[in-house]
């Protein structure tokens, strides 16, 4: 699978990283802990980067041998010859397969979204490489050109099904970053509602503040449910047969979504301003400077 193609399908749930709010305030352990992550993340990527030079280099073995299996036909050769070289045919499109899913667990190994859900989805592709090493260790055992027709026909139909399984992981890993923002901005407004609350508390004049806060609060329920809706098309995907016209409509809704959180930060750097307008005693400036830095981290 092109790997380009496969990660097509994360380009929004990227921009919106962009919008990621920052906590109110830097301390220790969240110093740390951002390490840690930062850190964690560095050595996916490496592994991410073998994995994706593994899969290109199994590619272009399958490919070869593929091509001496076709070029060994043209020859007088016997079927003891033609059977030895379609079985290193046969176990190279399996292991070509196998890298090919190792690629896209690496890759939930090096994205922002839960553990739990990373377990749940690498799951899924285990199960698919479970299946797929199954049949690799059927190969040696053939004997016959009909044996390895029947495991090749075995692994393709592996493989139609492994790629329902990627095409489903793919969306929902794409919907759970949305997830990840929406619960980041969740929690940001629960720290404006202090700041408010603190800010009433000295006398200051919170009638602009209060409607922006309500919309930032609406909007951002908005996009919970278009994630909600997209994750559960992703999720009813069970076959290649219409996976894609159902990506597209999840797609939509992660779009949509995506457009609520981008109002939702507009809205917050309007709560910034409003704050600084009040010479609020709160940490505006720590808030803006946590922000610039969040945003930078997430593009990067």
């Amino acid at each position: 699978m092109d790997t380009k193609r496969l990660f097509a399908l994360f380009v929004v749930a990227l921009l919106a990283l962009s919008i990621l709010p920052a906590a109110f305030a830097q301390d220790t352990a969240l110093t740390q802990e951002r390490t840690r992550l930062r850190d964690r993340l560095a050595e996916a990527k490496q592994n991410y980067i073998a994995a994706r030079d593994k899969f290109l280099a199994d590619k272009s073995d399958f490919l070869r041998a593929r091509q001496q299996l076709v070029d060994l036909k043209r020859t007088n050769a016997s079927d003891d010859e033609i059977i030895a070289q379609g079985k290193i045919v046969v176990a190279k499109a399996i292991d070509r397969g196998i890298s090919n899913l190792d690629v896209v667990k690496n890759w939930l190994d090096k994205i922002k979204i839960e553990d739990s859900q990373r377990t749940d989805l690498s799951a899924m592709l285990d199960d698919a490489i479970s299946k797929l090493e199954a049949e690799k260790a059927k190969v040696d055992a053939a004997t016959t050109k009909q044996e390895l027709r029947d495991i090749a026909k075995e692994t393709r139909d592996i493989w139609k099904d492994a790629r329902a399984t990627v095409k489903k992981v793919v969306g929902i890993a794409t919907s759970e970053r949305i997830s990840y923002i929406i619960k980041n901005m969740e929690n940001l407004s629960a720290k404006l509602d202090e700041r408010v609350a603190k800010m009433e508390e000295a006398g200051k004049d919170t009638s602009a503040i209060g409607p922006l806060v309500a919309d930032f609060k609406a909007k951002l329920e908005l996009a919970n449910g278009k994630y909600e809706a997209a994750r559960e098309k992703y999720a009813s995907i069970t076959t290649i047969e219409g996976a894609d016209a159902i990506i597209r409509e999840a797609h939509q809704l992660i779009k949509e979504s995506h457009g609520y959180l981008k109002e939702a930060h507009a809205d917050l750097v309007n709560i910034i301003k409003e704050m600084r307008a009040q010479k609020a005693d709160v940490s505006v400036d720590a808030l803006v400077n946590e922000t610039s830095a969040e945003t930078a981290e997430a593009s990067g």
